[in-house]
């Protein structure tokens, strides 16, 4: 099966969900039953077990793996055929659980590996926060969403104060200190629906949908206030911002670095806001 195959599945509803590997199963079983014992077709039935390992992950697939064994032992037995001892089917029952469980806890072990690989190469490794590229993945989305819908979005971008100095003081450990403080407290001041990142050094950029030019300056006002009341120490920090109703990412990061440019130039711990226009 196609990976795409596989995420238009995890993203079925799940009682929709449920309704394809119950139907899959009835199919699969009605086949072995047609095809009799000449044919095997064991295969078939790891379509749902797989399905099900996917979707539902853990105990779920185990599950698949049981009503797999119990559906193939009931058509043995409804089969006809005779064997030279009674417990023959009941064996092979067994064998084919024993085969299907270790392909479902397979499958389960490699998708949680996948997961976390995608996860730490999305992840900033010292502030737990998305990287450069989960950002621009999901500035790009936002936009696109901005495009279609019309409603407004700001980009920021933030660099920290004096952080070069905050290193030669407190050495580089300090200073990663000052950027998990910084990272800790963004997360507890945005709402739920933005997005911070760690974009560079001390550079970090915020995704905030649905917000037009004041409710962005107080969000980000709150922010820097919260950043300089920090309990463990203040962190200044210099905002840049881009209100944009859709268009290019890269056309919004030029006007949100330009407006980084000028919060700086005005003497840092400012926020810079600049409205750009719609793409004609």
């Amino acid at each position: 099966m196609e990976r795409p195959a596989i995420k238009r599945f995890q993203a079925l509803p799940p009682t929709r969900a449920v309704l394809v590997v119950v139907i899959l199963f009835l199919l699969v079983a009605a086949i072995d039953k047609a095809t009799g014992s000449e044919l095997s077709i064991s295969l078939f039935y790891l379509l749902p077990v797989a399905l099900v390992s996917f979707r539902w992950r853990g105990a779920a697939g185990q599950v698949a793996a049981v009503i797999a064994a119990l559906a193939w032992l009931a058509i043995d037995l409804g089969s006809g055929t005779t064997y030279s001892n009674p417990l023959i089917p009941f064996w092979n029952a067994t064998a084919r659980f024993g085969f299907f469980s270790l392909f479902s806890y397979v499958l389960d072990r490699l998708q949680g590996a996948v997961e976390r690989q995608t996860s730490l190469a999305l992840t900033d490794s010292l502030t737990g926060l998305p990287n450069r590229r989960a950002f621009e993945d999901l500035a790009r989305r936002e936009l696109a969403r901005a495009d279609r819908t019309g409603s407004p979005l700001a980009l920021a971008l933030i660099d920290i104060d004096n952080f070069k100095l905050i290193n030669d003081q407190l050495g580089h450990a300090g200073g990663d200190l000052v950027l998990r403080r910084f990272a800790a407290t963004t997360r507890r001041i945005l709402r739920s629906a933005d997005v911070a990142a760690r974009v560079g050094g001390d550079e970090f950029a915020l995704i905030l949908p649905g917000v037009d030019a004041p409710s962005a300056a107080a969000a980000l006002e709150r922010l820097r206030t919260g950043l300089v009341h920090e309990p463990d120490g203040p962190i200044g920090c210099s905002i840049g911002v881009a209100l944009v109703a859709g268009g290019e990412l890269a056309d919004a990061l030029r006007y949100a670095d330009q407006a980084l440019y000028v919060a700086k130039a005005s003497g840092k711990g400012a926020i810079e806001l600049v409205e750009v226009p719609a793409a004609r």
